[in-house]
């Protein structure tokens, strides 16, 4: 049986909490959006180049966790909470250690230990601070 939410009512709809969702549920409910300051945002901003940047830089990490040798995984969109929100990452880095650790949950329960945020053409330099000091 598959059980499906429609976003968009859900989103409209005033009794909706994203804090309680089921972490195990979180990024099969939620593909593309985040939940910031209790509420859901969509990611928006994806433009072919924001693309190109994303493959370009997950590529050059995955590139380097075979030649380096220290194993790990780079993935792109993937979701994590942080101290205060449920975030999707452009792109993100996990350890052999975390992934024994941790496995590959729906949603990570930390911070990535590598994060990288493409900056799209509608974001404003403070939330992009402000995204850092949160990842960090």
């Amino acid at each position: 049986m598959v059980t499906t939410l429609t976003i968009s009512n859900a989103v409209e709809d005033e009794d909706f909490d994203a804090s309680a969702l089921p972490l195990d549920r979180y990024d099969e409910v939620l593909e593309g959006m985040e939940e910031v300051d209790g509420e859901l945002i969509e990611k928006t901003g994806m433009t072919i180049k924001h693309g190109a940047a994303q493959a370009t830089l997950v590529g050059e990490w995955r590139s380097y966790v075979r030649t380096s040798g220290q194993g790990g995984k780079a993935y792109t969109e993937v979701p994590c909470l942080t101290e205060t929100q449920k975030r999707r990452l452009d792109v993100a880095y996990l350890t052999v250690e975390l992934l024994e650790q941790y496995g590959q949950p729906n949603i990570f329960p930390q911070t990535y230990p590598l994060a990288g945020e493409i900056a799209s053409p509608d974001n404003k330099a403070e939330v992009l601070f402000s995204k850092a000091r949160e990842y960090l």
